[in-house]
């Protein structure tokens, strides 16, 4: 490496640490106010578990604000490079601003795998923990739904005739039901029975209550701790609105893709998540570019700090552009590939004209 890419590329590295703590400070404070104030009714809750907690969360939430990390990093950067007249001193020893952005964008491309690989699949298994501690210290059922936006709903066979299962969460994991009801019916379609249980797991074509409470008939309501009901429906038909819409990381996603193709179930999230992963590190590239635009010129110190200003905003509108493109992708408006490259592609297009036209004036 030569010896100017080598001093950029630590500065850079230097700026991007700093923001990176001081994004987890914030996240952390913020997760354990908020943590709080969700455990204020629970009485032995100790600062140990909200700590915990706040931890849990963090790789999701850094995950989410990782491109502004990149942001801010890039214009302190260049904003120290250009407070110290080390842009000066570049071009006066023959360096172009291309050889002073190439390691912030080479490490920006880094990091952005880094994101990918390793922090996205630690949020998806950190949920996990957070929300069996969450429910834990609640002192509720350990399972817990990790994409609780809606209830579970299935209609199965049995040899009896038809069961109707109902469910607030699906720990999809483990295959298992929170606060899952049971209607079963005869072939006729009278209701034979009703169990409401706390929660239900799904192992070899059947369901495995715990908790129950039985209303069968001709009988009383009773208590069991555990119960059978036998089922002739798969696993992926009963979970197929919840794998459809479950999270997964770049490591499981083509397999869960691939699952779903060959029973003919829609893919369009998993689809939408692995063009947003694939794109993730060109997005932190075309962030760079955005902020070398607003610093490629040397200002007085109080066109510097607007040029600055205006970095951040034209920044942070890339950002939110990317989040409301994932939204309509999901929602099929947006073509997948499409919806995840046009504005990565559009400012990575528009950044370089603006420097190639500076740097050659």
């Amino acid at each position: 490496m030569l010896l100017y890419n080598k001093y950029f590329a630590i500065q850079y590295l230097k700026s991007i640490v700093l923001i990176f703590f001081i994004a987890l400070a914030l996240i952390f404070l913020i997760d354990i106010s908020e943590i709080s104030r969700r455990l204020a009714d629970v009485s032995d809750v100790s600062l140990i578990n909200i700590v915990i907690l706040s931890l849990y969360k963090l790789p999701s939430t850094f995950e989410e604000v990782s491109p502004v990390i990149i942001l801010f990093g890039t214009l302190l950067f260049l904003n120290k490079l250009s407070r110290h007249s080390e842009l000066i001193i570049s071009n006066a020893s023959g360096l172009s601003f291309w050889q002073v952005i190439t390691p912030p964008a080479v490490i920006s491309i880094l990091f952005g795998l880094f994101v990918v690989f390793i922090i996205d699949p630690l949020g998806i298994q950190y949920k996990d923990n957070f929300s069996l501690l969450e429910r834990d210290v609640k002192g509720e059922n350990k399972f817990i739904n990790l994409e609780d936006e809606k209830e579970f709903w299935s209609s199965q066979k049995n040899s009896t005739g038809e069961l109707i299962v109902n469910a607030e969460q699906v720990y999809l994991n483990q295959l298992t039901l929170i606060d899952a009801t049971f209607l079963q019916f005869d072939d006729n379609q009278n209701l034979l029975e009703k169990y409401d249980s706390t929660y239900a797991k799904f192992e070899a074509n059947q369901w495995i209550l715990h908790n129950v409470w039985a209303d069968m008939e001709g009988k009383s309501r009773e208590y069991l701790e555990i119960y059978k009901i036998e089922t002739n429906s798969n696993e992926l038909l009963m979970f197929e609105d919840a794998i459809k819409n479950s999270n997964q990381s770049i490591w499981t996603i083509l397999g869960v893709i691939k699952k779903l193709n060959l029973n003919s179930i829609s893919t369009t999230k998993h689809i939408v998540d692995l063009n947003f992963l694939i794109a993730m590190p060109a997005l932190m590239l075309a962030l760079v570019l955005t902020a070398a635009c607003f610093c490629v010129k040397l200002f007085r110190v109080q066109h510097s700090i607007f040029m600055v200003i205006l970095g951040i905003i034209v920044g942070l509108l890339l950002f939110f552009v990317n989040h409301i493109s994932y939204i309509l992708s999901e929602n099929e408006i947006f073509n997948p590939i499409l919806g995840a490259w046009w504005h990565i592609i559009t400012v990575i297009l528009i950044a370089t004209k603006v420097l190639i036209s500076r740097e050659d004036g």
